[in-house]
């Protein structure tokens, strides 16, 4: 994920679904990976501009391969772009997935670390923001610190999802 704040502009991956391990143990008929997370998630170390991201996703999606050929699943940059004067409409899932998001790059900013050296193993130097399910019964509920993280459009956002929930 890649978030330009300057035009409120959030960049994404598409979704991966599996490395080359799991993919061995699917069916051969089935879409594949050439690459392991380790080695794909390679591919997005020291990424700082739009540029870099836009062309690390690109690398590691012609790691998958479909299964109706051999040729690689097509690219894409999944785009949302908010401005005061529109709204984005989005499930509470993925509404849940975004403030997650934003609050591991504020963990990541706040500590002086940039989030594309995060490292699944070991995090930052054995350092890790909290797991999702965590996030979600913590931070999430924390009305000050999602005020802190949130600019307006999005706290009222946050304040219709709690209030959902």
């Amino acid at each position: 994920m890649f978030y330009n704040s300057k035009d409120s502009t959030l960049y994404m991956t598409p979704e991966f679904n599996g490395d080359k391990s799991e993919f061995g143990t699917r069916n051969e008929n089935e879409d594949s990976c050439a690459k392991n997370w380790d080695e794909i998630m390679k591919h997005f170390h020291g990424i700082s501009t739009l540029h870099q991201f836009k062309d690390a996703s690109n690398a590691a999606q012609s790691e998958y391969r479909s299964a109706f050929g051999n040729e690689a699943l097509p690219l894409e940059i999944v785009i949302a772009t908010v401005s005061c004067d529109e709204k984005l409409y989005i499930n509470t899932e993925t509404m849940c997935i975004y403030f997650y998001l934003l609050y591991r790059f504020d963990w990541a900013n706040s500590r002086g670390y940039n989030i594309a050296d995060y490292d699944d193993e070991h995090g930052f130097n054995g350092e890790s923001w909290v797991c999702f399910e965590e996030f979600k019964t913590a931070e999430l509920h924390d009305e000050e610190y999602m005020r802190h993280l949130l600019d307006d459009s999005d706290f009222a956002s946050w304040r219709i999802y709690i209030s959902e929930e």
